[in-house]
């Protein structure tokens, strides 16, 4: 008995909505299914003729993963392209981040295997590899999650009929609580006669200071120019990229934080003449200062203080401490939430809105 050309069906989605899909078979017989994307029969059937017509009944059988995955996730890729056009954002930075992750872990492995043809035990198979090198469960869930959109986005436009990430299990997080400093650290690096002597220059250790002070992250300090300051008070507008320049923050949000008086003349102090470009600068700024300078000097005067590279490891401090040691700080002093995830950039769109003066007033005195 000869085998229909295409069979038209109904499939009702978790959300519960109805779209219909077709199947066919594909060169090897094997039967296969594609969705339509209408949700009307008469329209589906329509546009599984058009398909039958132009000899396109199965699409990419045997796409290659290599090709299909290469620099999935660049700007000017569908992906992101399509992301962009619905108002969602999408760095230069994340995406070369995860395209280098794809391009040198992921394909190596995969190679040309057809992408409809990588089944959960490919992938399974895949991530014990990964998992051999040593990688925590955390570096090994942001992998899969990375290679899952790649997945997702074949399975959404018809390329598989089957996602196999469907069947991939996450691994037990194991990622460490970040460590903070403590009172009587902070009083060694900053608030005691000596504390400038643990410091390269009055730039390590007034971009230190503003870290501790803000919450700021490095980028955003890095960012940070003239014009940016005022009596008391920081505009956080910018992050900066060593590859890209200047750019938005991390949630795409402009917020401003109160500091104190000294910490705003003791900054106006070490700018002496200067009225604009990069705060923090050995070029006059012209350009910000790069984050190897900062952190070598970071390292020297942690040691300074008695923490070695080796505690620092143990208590999971690094620059980014910072801000969490912020955040503690202020809550310890009862400064609402709201008001802590706002001063750090951590609060969704809708609550950034510009303080009150009497707010402001408040969180001065809590920064004190």
């Amino acid at each position: 008995m000869k085998k229909k050309a295409f069979v038209v069906f109904p499939k009702i989605l978790a959300n519960g909505k109805v779209i219909f899909y077709y199947s066919t078979y594909d060169e090897t017989g094997k039967r296969r299914q594609f969705s339509t994307g209408c949700t009307d029969e008469i329209e589906a059937t329509k546009y599984v003729l058009d398909l039958f017509q132009k000899g396109t009944l199965v699409r990419n059988t045997n796409l290659a993963f290599d090709k299909y995955a290469a620099n999935f996730f660049s700007q000017n890729g569908n992906y992101v392209s399509s992301k962009l056009q619905r108002g969602f954002t999408y760095s230069k930075t994340c995406s070369d981040k995860n395209n280098a992750m794809i391009n040198t872990r992921a394909i190596p492995f995969f190679k040309n295997k057809p992408i409809n043809l990588i089944t959960p035990k490919d992938i399974e198979a895949w991530l014990k590899l990964e998992q051999q090198t040593g990688i925590s469960n955390s570096t090994l869930n942001k992998r899969i999650r990375i290679l899952r959109i790649i997945f997702n986005e074949a399975y959404r436009l018809g390329d598989i009929s089957f996602n196999p990430f469907l069947r991939i299990q996450m691994f037990c997080s194991d990622t460490k609580t970040k460590g903070i400093f403590t009172e009587d650290e902070i009083r060694k690096l900053f608030k005691s006669t000596s504390s400038k002597c643990l410091w390269k220059n009055d730039l390590t250790y007034l971009f230190n200071l503003l870290a501790v002070s803000t919450g700021m992250r490095l980028g955003e300090i890095q960012a940070l120019r003239v014009e940016d300051l005022s009596p008391g008070l920081i505009t956080v507008r910018h992050s900066y990229d060593v590859k890209y320049g200047l750019k938005e923050t991390k949630t795409k949000t402009v917020r401003q934080i109160p500091i104190s008086m000294e910490l705003y003349k003791s900054i106006l102090s070490f700018l002496f003449w200067r009225n604009d470009g990069y705060v923090f600068s050995l070029n006059g700024g012209i350009s910000p200062v790069s984050r190897n300078y900062i952190y070598k000097d970071f390292y020297s005067a942690m040691e300074k203080i008695g923490l070695s590279r080796n505690k620092l490891s143990e208590r999971n401090i690094s620059f980014h401490s910072y801000r969490h040691t912020f955040a503690s700080i202020l809550a310890n002093k009862n400064v609402p939430e709201l008001f802590i995830r706002k001063l750090t950039g951590h609060a969704s769109q809708e609550v950034f809105n510009g303080y009150t003066h009497i707010e402001l007033e408040e969180l001065q005195k809590a920064l004190a």
